[in-house]
């Protein structure tokens, strides 16, 4: 499989995902998650079963889009427990009194005229445009650097480890401390200091280890981001257009990710 190719699959697989976001979080609403959500994993599921013993690049294609069209809907509705649900109540009440509302197209078309949701929507986008590079192509990053493929995939694994340890305590400490937009900052930081290391240094040893910087700027946005979104839209019809339309930016900017690190910018420098 070529890099054009590769990248095309990749592509295939985010064209659905983002159109299915916004109407499956809204269906979500009225058909109800006990039966959607179930649906929709388990044909995530076997689609992604299927995926393995597809031996054509036609029948990649076809289970890639399956696996778009199906996975779109489906962390933008995950829902709470009912412990989880109590307690977030518990907290909304403190902020206001209104009680349960039913889903209005008028807050659908509210919600696209709020200004926070493009800033951090452009945020999603930039952020997931560094994070779907480097989830895709970090073991790709990695060969170029002169290591086998088999190398390559281990090595891969410590910087999203170390990604993983800081995501969570800089979750901690935003949501905490409520300073969720410093957080976002520091991610950048770490983001910028990693690249510069890539680009500025010839060293393998340090190229490989600029990934601990940019992987756990990628990862340390994500979760923050995605709950800065959340809070800053009410009521909940309004709400869940927000968070599709983080997670359409988010994708979209995926799209981007797979074309530029893949037959856009050769190896190893990737430029």
């Amino acid at each position: 499989m070529s890099n054009k190719q590769y990248s095309i699959a990749l592509t295939v697989t985010y064209v659905p995902y983002i159109l299915s976001e916004l109407p499956s979080n809204l269906m979500l609403k009225a058909v109800g998650p006990n039966l959607m959500l179930p649906t929709m994993l388990t044909l995530w599921g076997i689609v992604t079963a299927l995926q393995g013993i597809v031996n054509s690049y036609p029948g990649l294609l076809a289970c890639r889009f399956f696996i778009g069209l199906l996975e779109g809907g489906v962390f933008p509705g995950l829902f709470l427990s009912p412990e989880e649900k109590a307690y977030v109540k518990e907290k909304l009440l403190e902020d206001t009194h209104k009680e349960e509302e039913v889903f209005s197209w008028k807050e659908v078309i509210e919600a696209f005229k709020l200004p926070q949701l493009w800033l951090l929507g452009m945020a999603f986008f930039f952020a997931a445009t560094i994070l779907f590079g480097l989830a895709y192509f970090s073991p790709s990053i990695i060969q170029g650097l002169g290591y086998t493929a088999a190398d390559a995939q281990l090595m891969s694994v410590p910087p999203y480890a170390v990604a993983c340890v800081v995501a969570l305590v800089a979750s901690f400490i935003s949501d905490r401390y409520r300073c969720r937009g410093i957080v976002c900052i520091v991610s950048v930081l770490f983001c910028a200091i990693g690249f510069a290391m890539f680009l500025g240094s010839q060293s393998k040893r340090v190229q490989y280890g600029s990934l601990f910087f940019s992987a756990t700027g990628a990862y340390m946005a994500a979760p923050t981001q995605a709950t800065w979104n959340a809070n800053n839209a009410s009521p909940q019809t309004r709400r869940a257009t927000v968070i599709a339309m983080g997670f359409i930016l988010a994708n979209s900017g995926g799209i981007v990710a797979t074309w530029l690190l893949g037959s856009l910018s050769p190896a190893p420098r990737l430029l």
